[in-house]
């Protein structure tokens, strides 16, 4: 599969869903899988800079075109809507290889990348994946980077908790992404493009910690201006703060 990925890209200068890599041209009317441009184009990416779109491919006299890998036509799907096509590779034990990029999970049929979904944006480079037997992230699962990451500025989650310090640092604001840069510098964190006048206790090329004296409104939107300038594009914050207090109890809620 890496290595259909790496033809597709030669061919198109984009990556792909690995659902698209066995699809062909042909629609049939009553198709056991998609055709590669089902759904309004093939859901394609530059791996550097990651912006799902909708592109329409087709063979030309440079490309090889699809399809880049064998139907497995043995195994099932993972189930009527399920988040995968029918006619997919399966791994060994019955379910998806799934595909993260440096920012999350790529899922194929909403066209959106999931930050927390099993592994979140925990590989630095686009990396195929089998959960293994148990069908999990877990020890026993398997992993295939392939040699491409992303090499602009992006933010993939803003997680506010509580901080360890109450009295002190009531709030702590957690910032993932990637090429954030390796020192604050002049960077900063801007809420709605604006600066936050939060605290920042650690600045790294992933991942930056900053305090605030205050729960943010609902709706804010954070971003990061590094010190060379790059300002990233915005994310919502995820509140995980605990409830403050308890409204009503029940027997049973």
């Amino acid at each position: 599969m890496a290595q259909a990925m790496e033809l597709f890209y030669l061919d198109y200068n984009r990556f792909t869903t690995l659902e698209n890599l066995d699809d062909t041209f042909s629609n049939p009317a009553t198709p056991p899988y998609d055709g590669i441009n089902d759904g309004g184009g093939a859901l394609v990416f530059e791996p550097g800079f990651l912006l799902l779109e909708r592109k329409t491919l087709a063979p030309g006299p440079l490309t090889a075109g699809p399809p880049y890998l064998t139907r497995n036509s043995s195994r099932d799907y993972e189930g009527p809507g399920g988040d995968y096509d029918e006619g997919g590779l399966l791994d060994l034990w019955g379910n998806p290889y799934y595909f993260y990029s440096p920012l999350g999970l790529i899922e194929p049929k909403t066209d959106s990348i999931s930050t927390n979904r099993y592994y979140g944006d925990s590989f630095i480079f686009y990396t195929i994946v089998s959960h293994g037997p148990d069908g999990v992230p877990s020890s026993d699962d398997v992993f295939q980077a392939l040699p491409f990451t992303l090499q602009t500025t992006a933010m993939s989650s803003a997680r506010l908790r509580s901080s360890p310090d109450r009295s002190t640092l009531p709030y702590t604001l957690t910032i993932r992404g990637f090429q954030l840069g390796a020192a604050q510098g002049t960077g900063d964190v801007l809420f709605n493009g604006g600066s936050s006048g939060a605290s920042v206790t650690s600045w790294g090329a992933t991942q930056v910690v900053a305090s605030l004296g205050s729960v943010p409104a609902e709706g804010t939107l954070v971003s990061i201006r590094t010190g060379s300038g790059i300002t990233s594009r915005s994310v919502a914050i995820t509140n995980e703060l605990p409830p403050t207090s308890v409204s009503e109890w029940s027997l049973y809620q």
